[in-house]
């Protein structure tokens, strides 16, 4: 996908380390490191809504879309200045 260019490699200086460590078993564990990306994670600033208040609102509701997103992640546009909050 990077010859096509629809993705890029990142030179940004928030990283997040992963290690494959070794189970006793001999199988790999994957291990990662979220302690850099979670001291600049801003916080939720308001509560999610309960599931009743969603179900009245969706109640109301008239009109249904079904949106299909299959391997379609690299098309969603980024502001060129947010590059840095995405990940995958």
């Amino acid at each position: 996908m990077e010859d096509h260019r629809k993705i890029k490699i990142s030179c940004l200086p928030i990283v997040t380390p992963i290690l494959l460590v070794p189970k006793p078993d001999g199988t790999p564990l994957l291990c990662v490191d979220y302690q850099g990306s979670n001291k600049i994670t801003i916080k939720n600033k308001y509560p999610l809504p309960l599931m009743r208040q969603l179900r009245s609102w969706l109640g109301k509701a008239t009109i249904f879309i079904k949106l299909v997103l299959n391997n379609s992640d690299y098309l969603v546009y980024i502001v060129e200045g947010d590059a840095w909050k995405t990940a995958f």
